[in-house]
């Protein structure tokens, strides 16, 4: 009898080892330092704190300019990102970096209110009256649960959450009170967990088929646990200087701002790149590459844009430039593409697991880490 040897498997869905690098080169020096600063000092993957960086960062532009693709598409600045980790993997202590120079200017400015923390539909909505943009950066995903129906007896009430993605008008209609209607609300979410409260998101019916996962950048980055040392370097104070004024540069402006949104543009060698880019490559994965997380790839070119727009703001604010007065150039573009294929690959990553165990009539089961 013939003897055949077997080869090893190839598993259907990889191992989260085989992710992507965060591509560090592809964002502009300030964040660049700040991120790589907070990696070392809490020993953690950059890819954790670039991602809440590029979160809190769209907050400052949300609501003043959108980037254009096409004369018939624009997109908003503001991202939606969730960073999946395990316990003691120092998600904590990440965002307390991060969000410092926000307390700090709040402290100096306590007219100004920017976080919304662990929030309900209703309270949200009274926020974003006062406060037509606004910052959610936790390191708790309880929102998603308040939102779900925690509170309305199962019901979802997720409209909002939808609307201010895109900063769609929102209308409230109360009983026995005046009508509140929002023109314009924007969020920048960053919400931080443990990878379970993503197979509760997978596993919602009414967060997959609103679309409100797909609206989401996710992160799940390396872990460095067994790896770690305590006596890690602290984050230069140049650093953090650096860092801490760029913040209150972009939310001084931004408070005084009470204008209509600007276009930032293309030159017209980026545009022309961007419009082969979705033609030979987009498009074509939404058949293959994209085939597990199609309601995710929809969004993809959008989610190029608003990363694009908002590298192009933030460089153009540290050297001085309004980022109107300048086109959008093609290595700005390249950048994009940069981080976006790093989201992509860890979309990918998150349906394909999610699908793993089974799909019942088209919807994901729970996946547990």
């Amino acid at each position: 009898m013939q003897q055949f040897e077997w080869k090893i498997p190839v598993p259907l869905v990889r191992d989260k080892s085989t992710l992507p690098n965060f591509p560090l080169e592809a964002l502009p020096t300030i964040p660049h330092e700040m991120v790589r600063g907070i990696s070392r000092t809490t020993f953690t993957d950059p890819a954790m704190s670039a991602t809440a960086i590029l979160s809190v960062l769209s907050h400052c532009f949300s609501g003043i300019y959108r980037m254009e693709g096409k004369l018939d598409h624009t997109e908003s600045l503001n991202l939606f990102t969730l960073v999946f980790a395990e316990p003691a993997e120092r998600k904590s202590p990440m965002l307390r970096h991060i969000r410092k120079p926000f307390d700090d200017y709040i402290t100096t400015n306590p007219m100004v209110r920017i976080f919304a923390d662990d929030t309900t539909p209703q309270a949200l909505v009274a926020r974003l009256e006062d406060n037509p943009e606004l910052l959610l950066l936790s390191d708790e995903m309880g929102i998603f649960q308040n939102f779900g129906g925690r509170y309305s007896g199962g019901k979802p009430n997720l409209d909002l959450l939808l609307k201010s993605w895109s900063g769609e008008p929102f209308h409230k209609d109360r009983c026995n009170a005046e009508p509140i209607v929002l023109q314009r609300p924007y969020l920048s979410i960053c919400l931080c967990g443990q990878p379970f409260r993503f197979a509760d998101l997978m596993g919602n019916s009414d967060f997959l088929n609103s679309g409100l996962v797909a609206r989401f950048l996710m992160c799940f980055p390396k872990s460095y646990i067994g790896e770690r040392r305590y006596d890690t370097e602290p984050i230069g104070n140049e650093i953090i200087k650096n860092y801490s004024n760029l913040i209150g540069k972009l939310l001084s402006k931004k408070s005084a701002y009470d204008g209509e949104e600007i276009l930032l543009k293309f030159s017209e060698q980026a545009r022309q790149r961007f419009v082969e880019y979705y033609n030979t490559k987009i498009e074509l994965s939404l058949l293959n590459r994209f085939a597990d997380c199609p309601d995710w790839g929809g969004k993809y070119h959008g989610e190029l844009l608003r990363l694009c727009g908002l590298l192009h703001a933030v460089e153009c604010v540290t050297n001085g430039t309004e980022p109107d007065e300048k086109f959008v150039e093609l290595l700005t573009l390249e950048c994009a593409f940069l981080i976006g294929e790093y989201y992509c690959e860890q979309a990918i990553f998150a349906y394909s697991k999610s699908g793993s165990n089974a799909i019942i009539e088209g919807r994901f089961m729970f996946w547990r880490s």
